[in-house]
């Protein structure tokens, strides 16, 4: 302001280093400026002196992670612009009330092959334990294996073969599941 005068407080600026310098018994014959908050300090800027602060001192350090936390807190619960959509879920039966329908629905259209053919399925599943290897195999490679190492088996395998190619009659169905049974029993009963 000493230097230039822009806002016309040239006056007004003298009477006050005046008054400093009358200022007690003798006259101050020297007055110190501190010129730091100006900008012409070791530190040019308040910014630069902030930033500083936040990066090198602990203390500083402490803010910034607390503020940068409050932001990623404050982005976790902003309102989306997108509001999520509900998925429609369809909801299933009970796959034992499946298994009363299936039964039922088979029994109708005398479908013995197809009954047959999951039940062998289920003991694979059980004997085999779902190796990659054993999934390749047909049934009746399965079966022939079966019968192959257990002789005692082989009216049973034969009796499960031929329902899987003809239809059975009704009464001789629980005679094949039987045979499923202990062909099932047989194979558990080897593995352990």
């Amino acid at each position: 302001m000493l230097r230039r005068c822009e806002w016309g407080a040239d006056v007004l600026a003298m009477r006050m280093l005046e008054w400093l310098r009358a200022g007690g018994a003798t006259p101050r014959t020297a007055l110190v400026f501190d010129e730091y908050h100006q900008g012409y300090g070791r530190t040019a800027s308040a910014i630069a002196t902030t930033s500083r602060f936040l990066v090198a001192h602990p203390v500083g350090r402490s803010l910034l992670v607390l503020a940068l936390a409050g932001l990623v807190l404050l982005a976790a619960t902003a309102p989306r612009p997108l509001p999520p959509v509900d998925v429609d879920r369809e909801e299933r039966r009970d796959p034992l009330e499946q298994v009363d329908a299936l039964s039922h629905a088979y029994e109708q259209v005398a479908a013995t092959r197809t009954i047959v053919s999951r039940l062998l399925r289920g003991v694979r599943a059980r004997a085999e334990r779902g190796s990659p290897a054993a999934r390749l195999r047909s049934d009746d490679a399965f079966l022939a294996a079966v019968a192959a190492n257990d002789a005692s088996l082989r009216d049973d395998v034969a009796l499960i073969q031929r329902a899987l190619r003809e239809p059975v009659a009704s009464r001789d169905l629980p005679g094949v599941g039987d045979a499923l049974r202990r062909l099932d029993e047989s194979l558990m009963t080897t593995r352990a």
